[in-house]
């Protein structure tokens, strides 16, 4: 088959969508020798060096030509490609006029339909007008949990088939020994003891939540700080605000390097992910996978990721993320019990399974092979 892959978070985040797209191109190249896969993006970037790559670029600057270029000047790439298959993994897929090949897009989470204070307005109208005709031209939907397939489900009922096919924790997350995690917490001004919390600080995070929690154990004096790594997202500013004058036990990292991130994982007390909602949840998994023990929010797709290994919590109730910080810290058996399951839990998935289900899928659309929408993934993992 030829397969084109719409790549552009590659040139335009660092955030979920971008290391999804770049893990599953990564693991669908190194799996696969049998398909021929053509990749169209924005601008020239070496992670396309020897890869079949079609640049269409695009200006932000002049108003309107971003949708032209993703809805006319993609779609005519792609008709000159002439692929088998064409996956859009970023929601809204060019697909209006491509009608010979087979098209597959990828829904992370409905996060701007089910949760709609906790995104931008542009963000709201565009998917409230487009996502009902981008799931009716498509051919087939990829999501990456059991959660979003059944929120996709209960909110528009497709009639195309849904997959399941789970994300992973990428190779780089590892335990690391203490020589570097100490040369990582001096870059970052951390001393002594920490807990860490990973996402772009954003509303829907839950972070003030953590930092009410936090608040509340450490006038029990217990000396641990909160580290919390991410991207400034929309809002910040407020949820920044909310943590003044605690300069001294709060550290906002910002942006951490991709091979710096599992080094501050291992040398964490422990991680909490106290997010409202997520379609798959991939920090919780990322800090397992580096023997990091994981304190996680029980709400969306995140019990269905961390199974029995992480501590669950009512993101709705800081008391109870406050006694599963107190219970970790009180106890170092449980604490060694569950960096123990979170190393299992973490080995339950992998980015070369995701690939291979994603061309069984290629295969089943392209084939017109029939698909049980009701169907239960095939990688499912006893949780």
């Amino acid at each position: 088959m030829r397969i084109a892959i719409v790549a552009d978070p590659i040139d335009e985040q660092y955030a979920g969508v971008f290391y999804y797209t770049k893990q599953l191109i990564d693991a669908l190249l190194r799996i696969d020798e049998k398909n021929e896969y053509f990749f169209i993006h924005l601008r020239k970037n070496k992670y396309f060096m020897g890869k079949n790559e079609v640049i269409i670029p695009g200006s932000r600057k002049i108003p309107g030509w971003m949708t032209l270029r993703k809805f006319l000047f993609i779609s005519f790439a792609i008709l000159r490609i002439k692929p088998d298959v064409v996956l859009e993994p970023a929601h809204i897929g060019p697909f209006s006029l491509l009608h010979k090949c087979k098209k597959i897009v990828v829904i992370h989470d409905l996060t701007p339909i089910l949760f709609p204070q906790y995104h931008l307005k542009f963000s709201r109208i565009i998917h409230k007008i487009l996502l009902p005709i981008i799931l009716k031209n498509a051919d087939g939907i990829i999501v990456p949990s059991l959660c979003t397939k059944h929120d996709l489900e209960k909110m528009y009922n497709p009639s195309k088939p849904i997959k399941v096919t789970y994300e992973a924790a990428s190779q780089e997350f590892v335990p690391s020994d203490e020589k570097r995690i100490q040369q990582v917490k001096e870059k970052y001004n951390i001393s002594g003891s920490y807990i860490i919390a990973v996402g772009t600080i954003e509303p829907r995070k839950n972070l003030t939540m953590l930092f009410e929690a936090f608040s509340e154990i450490r006038k029990a004096d217990i000396d641990l700080k909160l580290v919390i790594i991410g991207k400034s997202g929309w809002f910040f500013k407020k949820i920044v605000a909310k943590m003044h004058g605690s300069k001294e036990v709060v550290i906002f990292t910002g942006y951490v390097e991709r091979n710096e991130l599992p080094i501050l994982y291992s040398g964490a007390e422990f991680m909490v992910f106290p997010s409202i909602y997520e379609g798959f949840g991939l920090p919780p998994l990322e800090a397992m996978k580096c023997g990091c023990p994981v304190i996680c929010s029980n709400s969306s797709s995140l019990p269905e990721v961390c199974g029995q290994a992480a501590i669950l919590f009512d993101p709705d109730k800081p008391e109870e993320l406050q006694k599963a910080m107190l219970e970790i810290i009180t106890k170092p058996d449980l604490k060694k019990f569950m960096k123990n399951e979170g190393l299992i839990q973490a080995t339950k998935f992998s980015w070369e399974r995701c690939a291979e289900e994603t061309i069984e899928f290629f295969m089943d659309i392209f084939f017109e092979k029939e698909y049980s929408i009701n169907s239960t993934p095939a990688s499912s993992v006893n949780t």
